[in-house]
Formats: structure tokens, sequence, C-alpha cells
């Protein structure tokens, strides 16, 4: 099974390839991509959309929210959703909102701080990681992510962001 064969590419190392398994993939420097190991098996469900992507630009305050990104609902929701989130910023954490839509309203269901890439882990660097959530679709037909930065950015600090996600 080739990489190019993968069912979802976000920028991050975590493809899902047509066996239903998750591959990480190392960087030419050795990065490890992703930090989250999860079993193939425990993932039965189907990805929800196509990876997105979140931008900020360079020189800018923190707090600075990204434009909005919305996943729809898919045909047989489960309990719990895996949100695969690639920060690639060595400066800054990002803060995700996470909210349902039921057609006339939005309601929050989780707020998720997800650090920047330089975190070492057992010397392990990560930009990528697993978010399990519960009880996104309750209620609502729709999903919609709002990210901001958590620290200014400097001259050449700026970088994109890339969430997916997948039924568990």
């Amino acid at each position: 099974m080739s990489y190019e064969d993968a069912r979802v590419e976000p920028q991050a190392g975590r493809f899902v390839c047509e066996d239903g398994e998750f591959r990480n993939i190392v960087n030419n420097d050795g990065q490890v991509k992703v930090f989250a190991l999860v079993s193939g098996s425990s993932l039965v469900g189907g990805i929800i959309g196509a990876a997105q992507d979140m931008a900020w630009a360079e020189s800018i305050a923190a707090d600075i929210e990204a434009t909005a990104v919305d996943f729809s609902q898919p045909t047989s929701p489960r309990d719990v959703t895996a949100m695969m989130v690639y920060n690639p910023s060595t400066t800054s954490a990002i803060t995700l909102q996470i909210f349902t839509y039921d057609g006339s309203k939005y309601y929050k269901v989780a707020d998720v701080v997800v650090p920047a890439a330089a975190v070492l882990k057992q010397t392990v660097t990560t930009s990528s990681h697993l978010i399990l959530v519960r009880g996104l679709w309750v209620g609502g037909t729709s999903c919609r992510i709002v990210a901001s930065n958590n620290t200014a950015l400097g001259g050449g600090a700026d970088f994109t962001a890339t969430v997916a996600l997948q039924q568990v």
C-alpha cells in the first residue's frame, strides 16, 4: 500500500489508507509528524468531508481567528469523532472552538488547545495531534471549527494548520 493511495491527505504525516490503517510519515529532517497513535481497527467510521486548512499571516497579534471551517454531518453519525489537527507552527499553539449547528444556532461542544510543533515528548518533535470529540453531532446538522493563534507571530512566522475528521 503506497501513501499515494491514501483516502485523506492532510498536510501532516497521518494518512488513512485503503486498508483502514493509519500510516505515520517521517519528514526529511527526522521529525515524526504524528504524536497520537491509534489502531486502524478502532477507527471504523468513514472520513467526514475533505481535510481543511486554516491560515495565519506573518506579523500578526495573538488571538486572531483564521477563517472558520465547516463539516457536514455524515449520513450515519457516531457518538465519537476523531479530529486530526496538524499545527506546523513552532511559534504558536492554536485554540480550536468546536461548534455544532442545528440549522439556526451554533452550540459550543468543546475548546481544545493544540500545542506548537516544537513541543517535545520523549525526544520526538510533534506537529500533529489526534483529539477525540464526543457528541459532536448531537442535535446538529454540521459542525464549525474556529481556530485562533495563541501567540503573536513575527516576520516569517506565517503558517497553515489543517484539520480532518473521521468517525470512530
